[in-house]
């Protein structure tokens, strides 16, 4: 890809600063980005990756975004990181395919999180992180990575996080292990044809609402 297709820094803080002025989304749909880094900033509008290419990282750790995140369809070529961040509306992440692990530790998400059809090499971690409504993961693909000799093995954490609607994992594949001990869900929680090829952890896991393991496969529970 030509580089002068590529949003330089200066394009990237000239459209924040922008969208701030007139009071408008953070458009960066259907753009190609090197990196978004965002860490500790207060974000007042919505951000919009829809469709984008990000050639390397995104860091919104410890940043406030009071509204949401929408990046259906994004291609991000590093990791995703909002570990402690807060977010005031939903995260739209659906359909994204990702080169790195995806971080939500300790994050505060006032609405929804959907990661349908999501297709990452390396973790997705929630661990301690709270969601006020749902969190849907369906037909979801998360496989190990390789990385200069190393593998990062594929494991899905949510052990402590606390998710107010249901959990939806129906049709995922994770090639490493998921871990749900300590969560808690308000809702429903759905496994229905999920495949886990390590181990499935429970322990401790408190769900109010039904739990479905129809046709779940793993290669051991833990509970």
């Amino acid at each position: 890809m030509a580089s002068q297709n590529i949003l330089t820094s200066a394009a990237i803080e000239d459209e924040i600063r922008t969208a701030a002025i007139e009071e408008r989304d953070i458009d960066f749909a259907g753009k190609t980005l090197p990196g978004l880094s965002l860490e500790k900033k207060v974000i007042e509008q919505t951000l919009n990756l829809e469709g984008a290419k990000i050639l390397s990282t995104i860091s919104l750790e410890e940043a406030v975004l009071k509204k949401g995140i929408r990046a259906k369809g994004a291609q991000i070529s590093g990791s995703f990181y909002l570990g402690e961040s807060q977010v005031g509306g939903d995260i739209d992440l659906s359909d994204i395919e990702i080169k790195g692990g995806i971080n939500f530790v300790e994050a505060m998400v006032a609405g929804s999180l959907n990661l349908e059809n999501l297709r990452s090499e390396g973790f997705l971690s929630l661990s301690r992180a709270q969601f006020k409504k749902d969190v849907l993961l369906k037909n979801m693909k998360v496989y190990d990575s390789y990385q200069a000799g190393l593998v990062i093995k594929g494991d899905v954490y949510l052990r402590e996080a606390v998710i107010g609607g249901n959990l939806d994992l129906t049709n995922s594949i994770i090639e490493g292990t998921l871990d749900i001990m300590h969560i808690f869900v308000g809702g429903d929680v759905t496994l229905e044809k999920t495949k886990i090829t390590n181990y499935f952890i429970c322990r401790k896991a408190v769900i109010k609402g039904k739990f479905n393991l129809n046709k779940t496969n793993y290669k051991e529970m833990i509970s």
